[in-house]
C-alpha cells in the first residue's frame, strides 16, 4: 500500500487507475486460472508483480515510499510455487485496499468540502437601488448585499436592518440568533426571517466560512506525529518484514513463508491514523471549530488544566443594564429613555450597550463626544451628559460598572453587567466533568472577574492581570499540573496562546487566530468540542492499532502455521486489518456526531 495521506506524493488520484488496472488484472489472472489457461494467467501475474516493483523504485527515487515492494515479492513467490489462482485473488485484493485507502481519505476531505455548500455561488446587491444578482467573486467590501429568507449570507457583513439567524455553522449552537443593526454577520449564517441587508466588509475569499474551509483543509495535510513515525518507520519495518520473511522461507518455505509478507504491511496503521485525523478536523470543522493540525489533537489530549480569558471568552464582551439610579426628582424610566437616546448617537461600547436598553428613542440634538471624558447634548431640551463625574456621585454595587448620568446638572448612575456568553456555562459544565482544572484570567478588576467566576461556578480565578502575566500564570500551571490550554480572543492574549501546549483563538482576530493552535469563532464552547474531540482521537488510535495489529498476529501465524491459505490471510491480515481500523476508528470518532450535536455536522455534507 501507498505510505501516507493527504497529498503525499506516492498516494493520490494520479494513481487510481493503476488501482482499477490492478484490481481487473487480479480478477483476470484468478479467472483464467480457473479456466485453465494457466500460462497466460502466470504471464499477467509476472507482469503485475514486476508494475509494482517498478512502481516502488520509481516512488523510492522519488524520495518517497510505498510496501509495493512486499507485494511484488509475494507475488513472484507464488508464481514460482504455481500458486497462480492464488496470486490473482492476492492481487486483487491488493487493488480494492488500496481504492479502500483513497476512497476513505476522500470521504474524510468531502465533509470538509461539503461546508462549501452552505455559501451561495451568486449574491444579490443593491446597485442603485436596484437588486442586481451577480458571481460571489465579484462581491467588494463595500457593496449592499441582499439576503433573503433561507439564504447563507456569502460573505461577512455588517447589517443595515435587523435579522434572525441560524450561525450554527459558525458557532455549533442550534437556537437562533436575533442579531441588531450594526452586528457583524460571518458568511455561511442562514437568514431565518424576513429579508434583511448588509455591507460587506471583506471579500470573499477573506471571509469567516471562507477561510474556516481553507485552513481546516490545509489542517489536514499537517499529520499528527504518531503518523510521522510511523511513515518513517515504514522502511525500516519493510526491511523486517523481508528479513523475517527469508528466514521463514529458509525454515517452512515459500507458501507459508508469504504471509510474513502479505500480513506485515503497515499501512493499515498509517491509514486508520490519518484517517482518524483528517475525520476529527472535519467534525470539528462543522462545528465551527478549525484545528491546525494532527499533532494539535494529540498535544490536546494530554491537556490537564484549561485557562480561559473573560472578555470575549466567556463573556459577550457587551453589557446589559442592571442597576439605575435616578437623581432625585426623575423618573427612572425617563432618566433611562434621556440617557439610551443620548448614547445611541455615541461610538463607545458602554454606550451602545446603554443604547440598546430600551427601544424608546427621544429627539436628540447639538450631540458632542470628547474621547476619554464622554458624551453630551440635548435629549427631548434636556441637557444629558454621561462620562466622568468629578464630584460625589451614585456608586454602583462591586462587580458592575457605573455610568455615571447627568441630567440638568444632576448626577444619577446606571450600573451594567457583563453579559455572560449563553454557552459558556454548558462549556465550563462539560469541562470540568471530564476532570479538567478551570481557571479564569482577565485584565479586569477583581470585583467583575469574582462576579463572573461566581455565575459560571469558576473556583479559580485571577484578576488585573497583563499579558506577560498570564504568560506567567500558563508556565506556572503547566509546573504544577502538566499540559495547559488557554483560551482568549483580544492582542493582549497572543503572548498566553503562543506559551501555552495548546492555544486557542476566541473570535476572528486575525493575529490571535495565527498564533493559534485552533479557532473558536463560537466562544469557550468550542474548547469543551476541541477537548471532547480530542480524546475520541486519542482513543480512536489506540483502539484501531490495537485491532490491526491482533488480525495481523493472527493472520500472519495462521499462515506460517499451514492453517491459513496465502488468500486467507491477505483478506484479513492487510485488507481486514486496514478496514477494522478505518472501521473502529470511524465508530469512536463519530461519537462527536452524537456528543457535541448532530445539526452542527447536517451541513458538512457526505
Amino acid at each position: 500500500m501507498s505510505i501516507g495521506m493527504g497529498g503525499h506524493e506516492a498516494h493520490g488520484s494520479e494513481w487510481r487507475m493503476l488501482w482499477y488496472g490492478l484490481l481487473a488484472s487480479g480478477v483476470s489472472i484468478a479467472v483464467l486460472a480457473k479456466l485453465g489457461f494457466t500460462q497466460a494467467g502466470e504471464l499477467l501475474l509476472a507482469a503485475v508483480s514486476a508494475l509494482l516493483l517498478a512502481r516502488f523504485v520509481y516512488i523510492i527515487l522519488g524520495r518517497g515510499f510505498t510496501v509495493d515492494l512486499l507485494m511484488s515479492i509475494a507475488g513472484f513467490v507464488l508464481l514460482k510455487h504455481d500458486l497462480i489462482f492464488e496470486g490473482g485473488i492476492i492481487m486483487t485484493l491488493y487493488g480494492i485496499a488500496e481504492l479502500s485507502e483513497e476512497y476513505a481519505e476522500r470521504y474524510a476531505l468531502r465533509k470538509l468540502e461539503g461546508l462549501r455548500k452552505l455559501l451561495p455561488r451568486r449574491a444579490l446587491v443593491d446597485r442603485g437601488g436596484k437588486p442586481v444578482e451577480v458571481d460571489i467573486d465579484e462581491v467588494k467590501p463595500g457593496d449592499l448585499i441582499i439576503v433573503r429568507r433561507g439564504e447563507a449570507t456569502p460573505v461577512d457583513l455588517k447589517l443595515s436592518s435587523p435579522g434572525v439567524f441560524d450561525l450554527s455553522h459558525v458557532t455549533g449552537e442550534p437556537d437562533p440568533v436575533e442579531m441588531p443593526p450594526g452586528s457583524i454577520v460571518p458568511s455561511g449564517a442562514v437568514n431565518l426571517g424576513d429579508p434583511v441587508k448588509g455591507t460587506a466588509i471583506k471579500p470573499p475569499r477573506d471571509s469567516f466560512m471562507q477561510k474556516l474551509i481553507a485552513e481546516a483543509l490545509e489542517a489536514v495535510e499537517r499529520k499528527a506525529s504518531v503518523q510521522r513515525l510511523l511513515e518513517r518507520m515504514a522502511p525500516y519495518i519493510t526491511v523486517l518484514v523481508l528479513a523475517a520473511f527469508v528466514v521463514a522461507h529458509i525454515k517452512l518455505g515459500g507458501v507459508r513463508a508469504v504471509s510474513i509478507l502479505l500480513a506485515g504491511c503497515p499501512s493499515a496503521f498509517i491509514v486508520s491514523s490519518g484517517y482518524s485525523t483528517a475525520m476529527s478536523i472535519a467534525l470539528l470543522a462543522g462545528m465551527g471549530v478549525v484545528v491546525k493540525g494532527g499533532q494539535v489533537l494529540e498535544t490536546a489530549g494530554k491537556v490537564r488544566v484549561v485557562v480561559l480569558d473573560k472578555t470575549g471568552t466567556v463573556t459577550t464582551a457587551r453589557s446589559k443594564v442592571s442597576l439605575v439610579k435616578p437623581p432625585q426628582g426623575v423618573d427612572e424610566g425617563r432618566f433611562l429613555s434621556l440617557a439610551s437616546s443620548l448614547a445611541a448617537a455615541s461610538l463607545h461600547p458602554l454606550s451602545r450597550s446603554l443604547a440598546s436598553a430600551t427601544s424608546t428613542r427621544l429627539p436628540v440634538a447639538s450631540v458632542r463626544e470628547t474621547p476619554g471624558v464622554g458624551v453630551q447634548g440635548v435629549v427631548d431640551g434636556v441637557k444629558v451628559f454621561i462620562g466622568r463625574v468629578e464630584e460625589n456621585a451614585p456608586k454602583c454595587p462591586e462587580g458592575l460598572k457605573t455610568l455615571h448620568v447627568k441630567i440638568n446638572g444632576n448626577v444619577g448612575a446606571i450600573c451594567l453587567e457583563e453579559i455572560v456568553d449563553p454557552s459558556a456555562p454548558r462549556a465550563i459544565e462539560e469541562l470540568k466533568s471530564m476532570g479538567y482544572h478551570v481557571v479564569l484570567a482577565s485584565g479586569d478588576s477583581r470585583e467583575r472577574v469574582e462576579r463572573i467566576a461566581k455565575t459560571l461556578g469558576v473556583s479559580e480565578f485571577y484578576a488585573e492581570m497583563k499579558p506577560e502575566d498570564k504568560a506567567r500564570l500558563v508556565d506556572e500551571y503547566r509546573r504544577r499540573y502538566g499540559p495547559v490550554l488557554f483560551a482568549g480572543d483580544g492582542l493582549n492574549d497572543l503572548v498566553a496562546i503562543a506559551k501555552a501546549d495548546v492555544g486557542v483563538a476566541v473570535g476572528n482576530i486575525e493575529a490571535a487566530a495565527d498564533a493559534a493552535d485552533a479557532v473558536s469563532p463560537g466562544g469557550a464552547i468550542g474548547v469543551s468540542r476541541l477537548l471532547r474531540a480530542s480524546r475520541l482521537y486519542t482513543k480512536a488510535l489506540a483502539y484501531s492499532f490495537t485491532l490491526a495489529g491482533a488480525i495481523k498476529v493472527i493472520a500472519a501465524g495462521g499462515g506460517l502455521a499451514g492453517l491459513l491459505d496465502p488468500v486467507i490471510v491477505a483478506l484479513i491480515g492487510d485488507d481486514g486489518s486496514t478496514m477494522a481500523g478505518v472501521a473502529i476508528a470511524t465508530l469512536i470518532v463519530a461519537r462527536l456526531n452524537g456528543r457535541l450535536g448532530k445539526q452542527a455536522l447536517r451541513g458538512a455534507g457526505n
